[in-house]
């Protein structure tokens, strides 16, 4: 089984992550480990590509950085999955730069759930190891970083799959 999904999307817009934290608060309740362990593991995580491109120099009207994110699902053997998370930052007449990190996992639960926890799971886990690529990649004397924006993955999964449809 191998799936690809695309989507792009500008930095300016991105999807964010709402975060709630109470201060002060805690949880006081105990609980067994394994009944709070996930069905996912990671068994080994690795960039394939990390390619940086310069095509030009800044110009005092910059373009926002077109931001284009992909995944791909390749079944290794029973319950043995690659994921992939292909993601394509550009700003015409600057650069060109593309990061694909990919995890080879294992799912200990044969459910209709498979699709979905690697998808949304596993790319999860990996985005923050992308963002964190392309900040360093274009950390380069004379341009401006760029720094992804914060996803709410499963929202931008959501998107993906409405668009495969």
């Amino acid at each position: 089984m191998f799936q690809h999904s695309k989507l792009s999307l500008s930095t300016a817009c991105g999807h964010a992550l709402d975060c709630c934290v109470k201060r002060g608060a805690y949880m006081n309740h105990e609980t067994s480990i394994q009944n709070s362990q996930s069905v996912l593991h990671l068994k080994q995580v690795f960039f394939d590509h990390l390619e940086f491109v310069r095509t030009g120099f800044p110009h005092a009207s910059q373009q926002d950085v077109k931001v284009t994110v992909g995944t791909a699902i390749n079944k290794q053997s029973d319950n043995q999955y690659q994921v992939s998370l292909s993601v394509h930052a550009d700003r015409p007449g600057e650069f060109q730069s593309h990061v694909q990190i990919s995890a080879l996992c294992e799912i200990q639960d044969d459910d209709i759930r498979t699709e979905t926890i690697l998808k949304k799971n596993t790319v999860a886990i990996l985005f923050p190891y992308v963002r964190s690529a392309f900040t360093l990649l274009t950390a380069q004397p004379g341009m401006e970083p760029v720094v992804l924006p914060a996803l709410n993955i499963n929202a931008l999964i959501d998107e993906l799959v409405q668009k495969e449809s």
